[in-house]
């Protein structure tokens, strides 16, 4: 007797399972928490960094619960008479509304938090080097004004400065002046160099990273709306855009049309009193 499964007669019964199918869901689901939680702590939110970082979680992690809600659509038609995998479903559906606002929201957001950082970056780079100048305009007063090889030793060593060992305090006085002007003349050219490779605050240089930030929160803005349904409504929360999409496009062909017509009329009119007047 041959047991095995004919393969022309489809898969074994229970291959695709409803309940399996809303199982998968879950998983997919407590993924998505697990991945975004990971950077969401420390908790930041007034910070541009911190934003960018949970943006950018929030938009390579999405695609887990869109999968897990597209599963538990799936299995709402292979068994629309579960009770556990309805009110999942519904639950779900209704926390995609705030999935597919929230990813529109992402839009601005990323703008305006990519424009803070790095006008906050830019700053911090101009600001360490400023310091440093200024450190090195001091070491520089102290090596000038040095009355002593002790002096000088004390004062380098207030201002973190070059570190003088026993057999460079042993020289004279001018040849140590010198030498700590050659280590100063080093700095002083590595500062430059910094301040040189510091980039231009440049808001067009974000462009290119922005627009693929854009065009994947406003992809799965879509995609969270297509499976989106709000309390009360038979509809997706898509079907409602597309809705308010025709309703816009027709009343603004309707006063187009209204204002055609007006301008035809006051044409005709225009008409008839040259017809009428003699001059």
């Amino acid at each position: 007797m041959n047991l095995e499964p004919d393969p022309l007669e489809g898969p074994a019964p229970g291959f695709l399972s409803s309940r399996g199918l809303g199982v998968v869901a879950l998983v997919l689901f407590v993924v998505f928490a697990t991945a975004v939680l990971g950077v969401a702590f420390p908790f930041l939110p007034l910070d541009p960094g911190w934003q960018l970082r949970m943006a950018g979680a929030l938009i390579q992690a999405a695609p887990f619960p869109l999968v897990g809600l597209a599963l538990l659509q799936l299995a709402m038609q292979l068994d629309p008479e579960d009770p556990i995998l309805w009110r999942r479903w519904r639950r779900s559906s209704r926390l995609a509304v705030a999935a597919a606002l929230g990813f529109l929201l992402l839009l601005p957001l990323q703008a305006v938090a990519s424009l803070q950082e790095n006008r906050s970056l830019n700053t911090a780079q101009n600001t360490r080097i400023s310091s440093a100048e200024r450190k090195l305009i001091a070491l520089r007063r102290v090596v000038c004004t040095a009355a002593s090889n002790a002096a000088l030793n004390q004062q380098l060593q207030r201002l973190d400065g070059p570190v003088l060992g026993p057999a460079d305090i042993a020289q004279p006085l001018p040849l140590l002046k010198a030498q700590v002007d050659a280590v100063l003349d080093q700095a002083q050219a590595q500062i430059a160099g910094e301040r040189q490779r510091v980039p231009p605050l440049n808001p067009w240089a974000l462009l290119p990273d922005l627009l693929r930030r854009a065009v994947a929160s406003l992809g799965l803005a879509i995609g969270f709306a297509a499976l989106a349904v709000r309390p009360g409504h038979d509809f997706t929360l898509l079907q409602e855009w597309q809705e308010i999409w025709i309703l816009l496009r027709l009343r603004r062909a309707d006063r187009r049309r209204q204002s055609d017509q007006t301008q035809d009329d006051l044409d005709y009119i225009g008409q008839i009193n040259k017809d009428v007047d003699p001059d």
